[in-house]
């Protein structure tokens, strides 16, 4: 879930004002972690440090063909990817 920039500058001026990260996280119900991150950028971020990776059809069809027993997780190592990359 992404909190709007105006709630998070709310927590940050309430801390700032007088109350502590942990009496702001239980004040407001989000962990102190959010609020340690906010404190290094305000802005929520729009982009992932890794590139989204897509199974190709034909590689997880040739796959079942050959191991039609097999399980997910099986599967998933060896066309490397997580049990729900292959869903």
């Amino acid at each position: 879930m992404t909190y709007s920039i105006d709630f998070r500058k709310q927590v940050l001026r309430s801390i700032k004002d007088s109350m502590t990260i942990r009496e702001a996280a239980h004040f407001y119900q989000i962990s102190t972690s959010t609020i340690h991150s906010w404190t290094q950028t305000l802005e929520p971020k729009t982009t992932r440090n890794k590139a989204p990776t897509k199974i190709p059809n034909e590689a997880l069809l040739k796959d079942v063909e050959q191991y039609p027993d097999d399980y997910m997780y099986e599967r998933a190592q060896r066309l490397g990817c997580s049990k729900s990359g292959i869903v």
